[in-house]
């Protein structure tokens, strides 16, 4: 497990992200994590130094913003907040969850010296499996590279003019804010992948372990060596199953924050690209970077199925044991493992909030606000996020240039109003998904009328204020 992410972790030290000291395979007893520290000050400063670079780039948009005073203008504003917000989760979690990666690895050396697992063997994928593997790994290696090209080049405009000597350090600087913004956005994709498919390698290793063991068993003693074997196997599966965890742990926030912000960035890039012209340089990298986003989630999403897959095969090949003439310990040992395996269980999931799967690809919106897996409406509404973001932005378009001060103080009240409903529609949700586990779906959906009333309430008011202003009619 460790030799997956050592040159990822070295690489994450090095910017910033990563607590733990002295990592690496011969000293993993004596890693630490610490606080304390001077590289406390330094993963500050980096940080400092990324976040004042996202600043600069912001008020440039806005610049923009204020300049042409167009919809598709504020949304590329708002998709570039929403970018810096999910990178920032991406960051502070992996921070947090510094100590949590380091048990994970400890527990995952742990499992693999107690079980002699042989990290020379390989899985076994047919050859459709390959071939959209690699199809997906070249798209994502080509929307990174282009993403980050563009969002090179695109950075570099917006930085203020300097002179000649202290324009490499600025290049250099923005470089390296680049290459940050990057690294501490793929952390969830890297660390969820990578950690992922060791995990399907120790299932894959367990069930070829009961295979071997539950075949061509007769003999009275047989079975009881057998029975053994197969406690041992019930005992790696529990411990496969608690690394899972730890893993959902310590990257739960990030998926969470991932799938929200590819969401909203599909929702808005889609509008943007059939208000703006194709030779526009800024439509290009939202949605370069967005089928990056999402490219990263749908491997996610895949290995992450490949464990329930995997996990569903275990107990497939419990079902198939002979029982006739078994002894009672070996019977009782079958039973306590089938009962032990839940595939559903061994998929990564989301703070809880919903499970990354394959049907996640298709279920993204409703996922997100029903936490009830088991009852779905069938219906993909969009969120009320998105909502309130083209509803509030969509009233700033239509509004004259020369609107007044406490015209806008007006609509920011009405707006924070609108945001304050949303959230204590979430809120109201996971209380009642707490206080009552059997809950229908539906709650999570009582206060919607609520917000998209306030909502269209607000861009009436501005619009018909707009019209008598002006002496027409709001079209």
């Amino acid at each position: 497990m460790l030799a997956r992410l050592l040159w990822y972790s070295r690489l994450t030290r090095f910017c910033g992200c990563l607590f733990v000291s002295n990592l690496s395979i011969e000293t993993l007893e004596n890693a630490v994590t610490t606080w304390k520290s001077p590289y406390t000050a330094y993963a500050a400063l980096c940080f400092s130094v990324f976040i004042g670079y996202q600043v600069v780039a912001l008020t440039s948009i806005s610049r923009s913003v204020d300049v042409h005073k167009t919809f598709p203008r504020h949304l590329r504003f708002v998709s570039y907040a929403i970018t810096v917000a999910k990178v920032c989760v991406n960051y502070v979690s992996f921070c947090l969850g510094s100590q949590g990666l380091l048990e994970f690895l400890k527990a995952a050396t742990a499992f693999e010296t107690s079980t002699s697992f042989s990290a020379a063997v390989k899985r076994g994928l047919d050859r459709g499996r390959r071939l959209f593997d690699a199809v997906v790994q070249a798209m994502l290696f080509a929307s990174f590279v282009g993403a980050f090209v563009i969002a090179l080049a695109d950075g570099l405009k917006k930085l203020p003019p300097t002179s000649a000597p202290w324009r490499a350090v600025v290049v250099t600087g923005a470089l390296c804010c680049a290459m940050a913004f990057f690294l501490y956005d793929s952390t969830v994709h890297v660390i969820t992948t990578r950690c992922s498919e060791v995990l399907l390698r120790y299932l894959e290793s367990e069930s070829l372990r009961l295979e071997a063991n539950c075949s061509n068993q007769v003999a009275h003693y047989a079975q009881l060596n057998s029975a053994s074997e197969i406690a041992t196997v019930r005992v790696n599966v529990c411990k496969i199953k608690a690394l899972k965890v730890n893993l959902d742990k310590i990257c739960g926030p990030a998926i969470v924050a991932s799938s929200t912000s590819l969401l909203a960035l599909l929702c808005l890039n889609v509008y943007r690209s059939f208000t703006m012209d194709v030779t526009e340089s800024e439509l290009w990298l939202p949605i370069v970077y967005t089928l990056y986003c999402g490219l990263c989630l749908v491997e996610m999403a895949f290995v992450s199925a490949d464990l329930a897959k995997q996990a569903k095969k275990l107990k497939d090949t419990t079902k198939s044991v002979a029982m006739i003439r078994s002894s009672k310990e070996y019977l009782q040992q079958i039973r306590y493992l089938h009962s032990t395996i839940e595939p559903e269980e061994m998929c990564l999931t989301g703070a809880s909030f919903f499970r990354l799967d394959r049907g996640l690809l298709l279920r993204l919106p409703p996922n997100l606000l029903d936490r009830n897996q088991t009852k779905n409406t069938g219906t993909a509404q969009l969120p009320e996020i998105v909502l309130l973001i083209f509803v509030v932005l969509r009233a700033d378009s239509r509004e004259p240039q020369g609107r007044k001060l406490a015209r806008r103080r007006g609509q920011c009240r009405r707006r924070f109003s609108a945001a304050a409903v949303f959230l204590w529609n979430i809120a109201a949700s996971a209380a009642a998904e707490v206080g009552n586990p059997h809950s229908p779906p539906a709650a999570c959906y009582a206060y919607r009328p609520a917000v998209l009333v306030m909502c269209n309430a607000a861009a009436a008011d501005s619009g018909g204020r707009s019209g008598r202003r002006h002496g027409g009619t709001r079209v």
